[in-house]
């Protein structure tokens, strides 16, 4: 998920998961959290477009958002400015125009629904979607759709260099720590359930159909266990002469999570698509060290090796971990192996934002546009 929504939290990127043992902390609580409620969702992998509602009492139309400081963002990508916010070829143009049409469309029927929703009159809030036509990433859906994930607002912004300068974006106040260009607001699911039901005949005139959130359920004749992937031995490979190899339970127990950190390398890869500097937590690094493509010493440039394995551990568990979450939930869609993943949603257990667990799909989407 980018754009407007930004980028969905993994398991890692929670403020908590500070180490090893955090995360698996994490991993028991989202086993805990499937088991007894069942309730996550899909993770879509489509394209994210944001769309709200502009114009004055006596015309409205709904309006793309890319989140970023363009006027022509802030102001609305309606259908009459498609094209001059897409270049010609730009993928999004065929799609964003057939969208806008459906939701205009049903503009006057969903009026209700998007008061409740608090967008009628408030362009700061956007419906948070995905889009899929074909193979829109790397996932082959068998039909088009448009799935509503939920309700955002943006947050106050202004430009403080270039030519973003001075240029204001409203929206709700920016609460401390917070960098993100807009946060998920809670609202009425059943609210959101009947704009959904509106839409549907709309969209189907154009090849469409649209969902809200796809619900998981467990597979009763499948466990979710970890023991198995904890015991499965890690290697990294120090120098010619040297390797380091434990479980990855054992390396859990040590690993510090380096988040984002640079990591230098020794030089451009490629033949590994890494460039000279990156960062602990980049997936191409990641299948690098996973492979042994390259001995540490010979990768790594200084004393960023440390930052670099523990990333690699760190991306690992998430996919081995997820996969073991993934492999027991189906869906309306099908199982869930066979999307991106899954979107967790639990203040206490998870904290305030949604979080994905995308297991394989780590790897998976190495081939994706």
């Amino acid at each position: 998920m980018g754009g407007a929504a930004g980028h969905m939290a993994h398991p890692f990127d929670l403020s908590w998961v500070s180490s090893g043992p955090d995360l698996l902390d994490f991993f028991d609580r989202a086993k805990t959290f499937v088991e007894k409620k069942g309730a996550g969702a899909v993770k879509i992998d489509g394209v994210n477009v944001s769309f709200k509602v502009v114009g004055d009492d006596d015309v409205k139309q709904f309006a793309v958002d890319r989140g970023s400081l363009k006027p022509i963002d802030i102001e609305g990508i309606t259908m009459r400015r498609v094209d001059d916010r897409f270049p010609e070829g730009h993928g999004m143009r065929p799609a964003i125009k057939s969208l806008l049409t459906i939701l205009n469309a049903a503009l006057e029927e969903i009026q209700p629904e998007l008061k409740q929703l608090g967008m009628w009159d408030d362009p700061s809030r956007f419906l948070n979607t995905e889009y899929v036509e074909g193979m829109t990433n790397v996932t082959q859906y068998d039909h088009n759709f448009l799935a509503i994930h939920g309700l955002n607002q943006f947050y106050s912004r202004i430009g403080k260099s270039g030519a973003a300068k001075g240029i204001e974006r409203p929206g709700m106040q920016r609460p401390e720590g917070a960098d993100a260009a807009s946060v998920e607001i809670p609202y009425k699911a059943a609210v959101m359930e009947s704009l959904v039901d509106k839409l549907r005949p709309y969209a189907e005139e154009y090849g469409f159909k649209v969902y809200s959130s796809v619900p998981t359920e467990r597979m009763a004749d499948i466990d979710i266990d970890y023991s198995q992937a904890l015991s499965e031995p890690f290697t990294v490979r120090i120098s010619d002469d040297r390797e380091i190899t434990k479980s990855l339970g054992e390396w859990l127990q040590e690993a510090t999570n380096p988040r984002y950190k640079v990591v230098r390398l020794q030089d451009d890869f490629p033949e590994l698509g890494l460039k000279k500097e990156t960062h602990a937590l980049h997936k191409n690094l990641y299948v690098a060290i996973l492979n042994q493509s390259r001995p540490i010493t010979e990768l790594i440039e200084g004393d960023d090796g440390e930052a670099a394995i523990y990333g690699a551990i760190f991306m690992h568990a998430a996919r081995m971990l997820g996969n073991e979450i993934l492999q027991g939930l189906t869906s309306p869609m099908g199982d869930v192996m066979v999307h991106e993943g899954i979107v967790l949603r639990d203040d206490k257990l998870f904290g305030p934002n949604p979080v994905k667990i995308t297991g394989e799909f780590i790897v998976g989407n190495l081939g994706g546009g």
